[in-house]
């Protein structure tokens, strides 16, 4: 009886299992990393449904995401894949707010600073997609043009004079836009 009654109370208190795989990432700023999630309730059955997990991303832009697998009645699993936006350290956290207890998992990631060659591949895809009309994050765009116009004024490459030139005046406009937009959300 007592067995009984130490794990009814233990399966109240404990909230579900989240678990990620691998459960630290590493890359440089621009490259795509892929994670997989795993959720496996404690309590079953569990009050809420797995699609009430909620994430939040820090300097990170989700690419893709996949739904929700069940790979037993207490166990699900979601890959996504996200782009690394800027130096320094960025996260992907997940919280599920059930009335039993609130389960929150959060995986830490290092963003490295990219070379200055794969910089400058990026800035040319990047101005391709502009032209092209393609979905680009505004955020990256910022960042990625501020990345390589202050290492242009470091090194002052003279082969990249005409694309730094173009790249601060794009860089200008879209700083321009940001404060136009900032204000009337204001």
């Amino acid at each position: 009886m007592k067995k009984i009654l130490v794990f009814l109370i233990l399966s109240l208190v404990y909230p579900c299992v989240i678990s990620f795989k691998p459960n630290t990432l590493k890359g440089k700023v621009g490259e795509i990393k892929t994670i997989t999630i795993e959720v496996k309730n404690i309590h079953t059955p569990c009050l809420l449904t797995i699609d009430e997990t909620y994430f939040e991303y820090e300097n990170v832009k989700p690419v893709s995401i996949s739904k929700w697998d069940t790979l037993k009645p207490n166990l699900f699993q979601k890959v996504i894949s996200i782009k690394l936006l800027k130096e320094g350290k960025g996260n992907i956290k997940l919280k599920r707010s059930c009335p039993i207890q609130v389960s929150q998992g959060k995986v830490e990631i290092l963003i490295e600073k990219r070379e200055y060659k794969e910089l400058k591949e990026e800035i040319r895809k990047l101005l391709k997609e502009i032209i092209l009309g393609e979905n680009i994050n505004f955020e990256y765009l910022i960042n990625t043009f501020d990345e390589f116009i202050k290492i242009y004024e470091k090194r002052k490459i003279k082969e990249d004079k005409n694309l730094y030139l173009l790249i601060k005046e794009i860089y200008n406009y879209l700083i321009k836009i940001k404060e136009l937009s900032q204000r009337e959300i204001e």
